[in-house]
């Protein structure tokens, strides 16, 4: 890298579009400064949005209700299936 972009301070802006549309601006008002480093660890973090993020961990807690309410009945319906299903095996180990 060309040693003036290594020293050299930018400013810059994050812009995020909003799901409904719009543009979200990071800070709100005025710029963020620093190396190129920085700039680089910023574009690093936002990668993922903050929106996807939500998503999944939303569409992962519907999962997880709907295996708790199967297994909520599966002990009520037949507690013995479910208990020879959810049986612990040791697993297979190197003791070194």
């Amino acid at each position: 890298m060309p040693a003036a972009i290594e020293s050299a301070e930018f400013c810059y802006r994050l812009a995020s579009l909003r799901p409904g549309g719009g543009v979200e601006w990071f800070p709100s008002s005025g710029w963020l400064t620093g190396g190129v480093d920085d700039l680089a660890g910023l574009c690093e973090q936002v990668t993922v949005s903050e929106h996807a993020v939500q998503q999944a961990a939303d569409e992962m807690e519907r999962a997880v209700d709907a295996v708790s309410r199967e297994l909520s009945r599966a002990v009520v319906d037949a507690p013995d299936v479910l208990a020879a299903t959810l049986v612990m095996v040791e697993p297979d180990c190197d003791s070194r």
